[in-house]
């Protein structure tokens, strides 16, 4: 009986002393990673619980009776959120970095930039970045879908003739779609009636849309909307070498299932005999059109077979050098595509 009122003591002494050795008070000073500066009013909280502390003015907290297997969350509105995990220490300094958004992004507006929650009117932009995203051929294929308020339609797929109608907020006059009164104002790098085709979307920097009375410094002339492009320019510093690289394969969506020269004749036979018609064809050229001993003057060519192909490549190359000292900077683009 002595024994077991022994052991009944000693357990739970040796308990509390474990939970001695798992808390503990962590401390710390948080700062800005950019400035190095002291942040007042940092959130730190014991994930999974309610348990925390807020910094004090000179960016630093305490936090007592802590797990110390326990993960900490710094948090700051403007900041990004980060997670360290204790692993038994009693100091955890932080440095949080500032949280790049939207509204931070510089856009082109008429002769001047501004930040996005600056921008008054209506003003849509895209990155150099975003533009590289899709591997397209061109510019106008880049943008195509991403472009609120802007219509692109791709006319024809025939090659050398890929450039699309572009129409902003929809048509603003009754000028026929071929004409060219529907086009934006095209400006690229602060020149005029240039046109996008010129360029590959590797090397542009930003590209805004000017909807409304924003565009309305550049005239009568911006009356369906401008299109502002800012190609990129050198930056100082030791040369910087840039290469891109894309492999492709396409095939046509849709080919049409074409008749022969036999049955093309045969049809066209049955036509002219039922609606009274003298035939183009006889039985004899339908014969020859059919045999092949004639292919000179009855010739059977599958010419979506001869000149379409099921399958074919598509690559291109982009190669770029920029660098600069002391004000003065360069930048070269070399681009090949098949």
């Amino acid at each position: 009986m002595v024994i077991l009122l022994f052991c009944g003591l000693v357990m739970p002494a040796h308990s509390l002393a474990a939970d001695n050795l798992q808390q503990a008070t962590v401390t710390g000073t948080v700062t800005d990673a950019a400035t190095g500066e002291a942040m007042a009013g940092v959130n730190i909280q014991v994930k999974g619980t309610t348990q925390g502390a807020i910094t004090d003015i000179a960016g630093k907290y305490t936090i007592a009776n802590v797990d110390g297997n326990a993960t900490l969350v710094f948090s700051f509105i403007g900041y990004v959120t980060k997670e360290e995990a204790i692993a038994g220490r009693s100091v955890i300094d932080m440095a949080l970095n500032q949280e790049i958004t939207d509204l931070d992004e510089v856009v082109v507006v008429g002769y001047t930039t501004q930040k996005r929650a600056n921008v008054v009117g209506s003003v849509t932009s895209l990155s150099g970045e975003g533009l590289t995203q899709i591997p397209a051929a061109n510019i106008n294929n880049a943008i195509s879908g991403r472009l609120p308020g802007t219509t692109i339609m791709q006319g024809s797929g025939e090659p050398g003739q890929q450039a699309p109608r572009i129409m902003i907020r929809g048509r603003s006059t009754l000028g026929a779609l071929t004409d060219g009164y529907t086009n934006p104002l095209i400006i690229i790098d602060g020149v005029q009636g240039r046109s996008m085709d010129e360029l590959d979307p590797s090397d542009i920097e930003s590209l805004s849309v000017l909807k409304d009375a924003s565009a309305a410094i550049y005239g009568a002339t911006a009356a369906n909307g401008v299109i502002l492009i800012t190609t990129k320019k050198g930056q100082e510093g030791r040369p910087r070498l840039n290469y891109q690289f894309y492999q492709g394969f396409m095939t046509p969506t849709i080919i049409p299932d074409v008749t022969n020269a036999a049955e093309y004749a045969t049809m066209l036979s049955e036509y002219q005999v039922a609606n009274g018609k003298n035939r183009t064809y006889s039985d004899e050229d339908i014969r020859l059109f059919a045999s092949g001993e004639d292919p000179w003057e009855h010739p059977d060519t599958d010419w979506y077979g001869d000149l379409i192909k099921k399958w074919t490549g598509t690559a291109k190359h982009n190669l770029s050098i920029d660098g600069g000292n002391r004000g003065m900077t360069y930048y070269v683009s070399l681009g090949y595509k098949t």
